[in-house]
C-alpha cells in the first residue's frame, strides 16, 4: 500500500500527500472574458460580440524550452519568454530596460528579440562572462562589435543600433553611475537570501549537485546571498531598489519575478516582504502576476510528518513610479 506507516497527520496514500503539496491547484476550466467590451480611439469604437470573446484564449501558455547548456550553468535563471511578455507590454522598441541582477543573462537576451537596449548589472565576472557569450551566440548576424570597454564593463553594439552594456559590480555601487530618470522598465529577479546553500536538498542533488552544477552564485562579501540575517539582507536589497527608482522615469514601470520559500523549519512571504520593501522606495504596487511553473518536480518534503509545500509558481510584482524620488 502507498501509505507511510508513520503518518500520523491524515488518510492519504504518499502519491495523494505529494499532490496537494503542490503549491498550484488548477481549475481546469479556463475563466471567462467579458462578452461584451468597447476600444475606443479618436475615431471609433468597437464592440467585441460574445462570439469573438469565446474566441480569445484567457489563459496564457509560455512554454519555455529547456535551458540551454549555457543557462544551466547558473544556479537561479528565469524564462525568456515570461520576460519577453512584461517588456512588450510595459516598453516600446528603442527604450532601455535594466536588470540589477543579470545572472544568465535573461532579460538581455528578451531585450535583443524584442529591439530594446539593455543595461544589465552582475558581481560576478562569471555570470557576466556567461551573458556575454549567450547575448553575442543569439545576436551573431545582427553584431557590430563587441568589447571589454572600461574595466570590469562589456559593451555589445548591434548594427541596427540598439546596445547593451553589462557592468561588473556591486548593483549598490554601480547603479549610482547611471543618470537619473534614464531608464524605460527595470525588469529583475532578486537573489533569494542563502537558500541556494541547501546542499542535501531533495531539488539542488537532483538537478544541479549530481550533474556537476554550481549550487550558488559565488562566494564574495558583497554577495547579498551570503548575509546571515534576513532582515539585513532585506535592507540590502532597499539600497538596490532606491536606486532603480531613481533611474527609473517617472511614469514607468519596475518589474520584480519572485517566489516565496522556505529556509530551515520556517516559511517566508517572500514575494510580501518584497513589495513592503519597494514601496518603502517610494514605488507603487500596481498589481500582481503570477507564473506557474508546472514542469517542476514533486519533492517529499515533509512526508509522512508535516505539510511542507512544493512551491511552483512565481509572483511578477508590478510597481509605477508615480513621483520622482527627492
Amino acid at each position: 500500500m502507498d501509505r507511510d506507516p508513520r503518518n500520523r497527520l491524515n488518510n492519504l496514500t504518499n502519491s495523494e500527500w505529494l499532490r496537494l503539496t503542490n503549491s498550484v491547484w488548477w481549475n481546469s476550466d479556463e475563466p471567462k472574458i467579458s462578452s461584451i467590451f468597447r476600444v475606443r480611439d479618436s475615431n471609433s469604437a468597437v464592440t467585441l460580440d460574445a462570439a469573438t470573446a469565446g474566441q480569445i484564449p484567457t489563459i496564457i501558455n509560455s512554454h519555455p524550452p529547456p535551458p540551454d547548456k549555457l543557462k544551466r550553468q547558473h544556479p537561479a535563471t528565469f524564462a525568456e519568454c515570461d520576460i519577453r511578455k512584461l517588456i512588450l507590454f510595459f516598453s516600446k522598441r528603442g527604450d532601455t530596460i535594466l536588470d540589477p541582477f543579470l545572472g544568465a543573462g535573461s532579460t538581455m537576451l528578451a531585450c535583443f528579440e524584442t529591439k530594446r537596449n539593455c543595461i544589465g548589472i552582475e558581481l560576478f565576472w562569471r555570470w557576466v562572462s556567461l551573458s556575454k557569450k549567450r547575448l553575442v551566440t543569439d545576436c551573431a548576424d545582427s553584431l557590430k562589435k563587441c568589447k571589454v570597454g572600461k574595466p570590469n564593463e562589456v559593451l555589445v553594439h548591434l548594427k541596427d543600433g540598439l546596445r547593451y552594456r553589462i557592468l561588473c559590480g556591486d548593483s549598490r555601487m554601480k547603479m549610482k553611475i547611471l543618470e537619473k530618470e534614464s531608464v524605460d522598465l527595470v525588469i529583475t529577479s532578486p537573489p533569494y537570501w542563502n537558500i541556494l546553500e541547501k546542499t542535501g536538498d531533495y531539488k539542488v542533488l537532483h538537478t544541479r549537485k549530481n550533474n556537476g552544477l554550481p549550487t550558488n552564485y559565488g562566494t564574495s562579501n558583497r554577495n547579498l546571498a551570503n548575509i546571515s540575517q534576513y532582515g539585513e539582507f532585506l535592507h540590502q536589497l532597499q539600497k538596490i531598489f532606491l536606486q532603480c527608482a531613481r533611474v527609473l522615469r517617472v511614469g514607468k514601470y519596475l518589474c520584480v519575478v519572485a517566489a516565496d520559500f522556505r529556509h530551515g523549519d520556517k516559511f517566508y512571504p517572500y514575494h510580501a516582504h518584497l513589495i513592503n520593501t519597494l514601496e518603502r522606495c517610494g514605488l507603487t504596487l500596481e498589481g500582481i502576476t503570477i507564473i506557474v511553473n508546472n514542469r517542476k518536480h514533486l519533492y517529499p518534503y515533509g512526508l509522512p510528518y508535516a505539510y511542507v509545500p512544493n512551491i511552483h509558481h512565481s509572483y511578477v510584482l508590478i510597481f509605477k513610479n508615480k513621483a520622482s524620488l527627492k
